[in-house]
């Protein structure tokens, strides 16, 4: 990574773009239609990976761009990071509520980012909730990154007690704490180049992806609110992450090719718009046309409704940045 700039970074953008499309354009789309395949117990695994990737290049970003060695340092992060997400994050949050997406109460503790320890966050917004929350407690992690124990230490202690207060009390959503490590191995990672190439590091990480994913099988809940599923999110998210760079060379030979570029660069720019609208716009979409064939279902959902969430959600984020002043 050395020498490159993080924010034109197409490899980046291409781990980034590929998450939102697998989430929005497969796992979330196909309920709208009568094809429940992306409920398998083996896509199951691959979604929560995806979702600790975009975690963890979210954490990983984060750690690459930022330093934090005065208070200012400190309340400008936080200035930047609330303008870009908390004000479109709060108004999908009342447009879900609008819609009969989510209660009066549960969009009340989303936008209060107090639905992330309970069992009241939104659907699909839980996500971008944990994400704020994370932010909150970047600047420390950034600070204690460079002691390697006390790092790990703290990381594990908070999704241990964490994990442990679900268990005994029932009312944290465990999500929080699963995607707590993918994040805040991002920032490390980030701030430790030297790991993405060691070879070491990489084939104990396979090592443990392969024992992880036979251990996430023990638990008897849902996968996606279970502890078991924990060292499979952060074992899978640094494999995919970690085999990404390390297949640059190869990778960059098409990701440079002029219409392979402008794909990924569109969907990495509206990523965060589509991840926020694209159930609105999907409900609004069947509500108004709704096919009976299954398979016209799929093509309509595809071929139409997956494009338009694109386009609006990059107008959606073109005009947001000028409004907010940032490119």
């Amino acid at each position: 990574m050395a020498g490159k700039s993080i924010k034109n970074d197409i490899l980046i953008d291409m781990i980034r773009s590929f998450s939102v499309l697998y989430i929005v354009g497969y796992w979330h789309l196909l309920d709208y239609t009568a094809f429940y395949v992306s409920k398998d117990p083996y896509i199951t695994r691959l979604t929560v990976i995806i979702l600790g990737l975009f975690m963890l290049i979210s954490g990983y970003l984060i750690g690459m761009r930022r330093t934090f060695q005065t208070v200012s340092d400190v309340v400008q992060f936080y200035k930047s990071r609330f303008l870009r997400i908390y004000p479109p994050y709060a108004l999908a949050c009342l447009l879900f509520w609008f819609t009969g997406l989510g209660t009066q109460i549960s969009v009340f503790k989303s936008i209060a980012l107090i639905s992330v320890f309970s069992f009241s966050s939104l659907r699909t917004l839980w996500f971008i909730a944990v994400l704020v929350v994370f932010y909150a407690i970047t600047p420390l992690m950034v600070v204690i990154r460079r002691h390697q124990f006390v790092y790990i230490l703290f990381c594990l202690s908070i999704v241990f007690v964490g994990l442990l207060g679900d268990f005994v009390f029932f009312t944290f959503d465990p999500r929080f704490f699963l995607y707590f490590l993918p994040f805040f191995a991002g920032i490390y990672i980030a701030g430790h180049q030297e790991l993405l190439y060691n070879r070491y590091f990489i084939a104990t990480n396979y090592l443990l992806l392969v024992v992880s994913w036979f251990f996430s099988f023990q638990g008897l809940e849902l996968l996606e609110f279970s502890a078991f599923a924990t060292p499979l999110i952060l074992f899978g998210s640094l494999v995919f992450f970690l085999t990404t760079i390390n297949l640059r060379l190869f990778l960059e030979k098409y990701l440079v090719q002029q219409y392979i570029n402008w794909f990924i660069r569109t969907i990495s720019f509206a990523g965060f718009f589509m991840y926020l609208s694209h159930r609105l716009i999907f409900l609004a979409l069947t509500n108004a046309f709704g096919p009976k064939p299954e398979i016209a279902q799929v093509l309509y959902m595809l071929c139409f409704c997956l494009p338009v969430v694109i386009i609006l959600s990059w107008w959606g984020q073109f005009a947001y940045n000028k409004m907010i002043g940032q490119n």
